[in-house]
């Protein structure tokens, strides 16, 4: 019995400390207001872009996460609750033209962090789904994947209790 209590602790802990933490930050005028930031992505020729400090989204509006095929590559799909799809709608609509910057921070120490991209907003997000080619490797992106619906799994548990 204790031997099952051990087994059962040693898968449970990294699946716990999987979790991944997601910020989306909206593009912001680029003069230097108060209250943004100047980021870089992707890491190979990065470019500037200037964001708003306060988060859009965090990992807790996750519902789901997963890797698709996008254009000849892997690309990552994030699809967000209810609470967060009348967000994406209204700011993709009027701020159409602007980007969404999206930040990962995972391991199981949350030692990585990393803009992962900076998609630009061409047409209203109705679905709540942002689906963006991360500036991540196939490995690095399987990991925040699962980070994600680990996230997804924990925030559902909470609400249902």
């Amino acid at each position: 019995m204790a031997g099952r209590v051990a087994r059962f602790n040693f898968y449970l802990v990294p699946a716990l400390a999987m979790l991944t933490l997601l910020r989306v930050q909206l593009e912001a005028m680029p003069h230097g207001a108060v209250g943004t930031q100047t980021i870089y992505v992707p890491r190979s020729q990065p470019i500037p872009v200037t964001v708003e400090t306060l988060y859009l989204l965090t990992e807790e509006n996750v519902v789901q996460a997963r890797m698709v095929q996008q254009f000849g590559t892997y690309a990552m799909e994030i699809q967000f609750n209810q609470w967060a799809i009348p967000l994406l709608e209204h700011n993709s609509s009027s701020h159409q033209g602007r980007r969404l910057a999206i930040q990962a921070q995972w391991g199981p120490k949350k030692e990585y962090a990393r803009w992962l991209a900076a998609p630009k907003m061409s047409k209203r997000i109705i679905n709540g789904t942002i689906t963006f080619t991360p500036d991540a490797t196939l490995e690095e992106c399987q990991q925040i994947v699962a980070g994600l619906n680990n996230n997804a799994r924990k925030v559902k548990s909470e609400l249902t209790w």
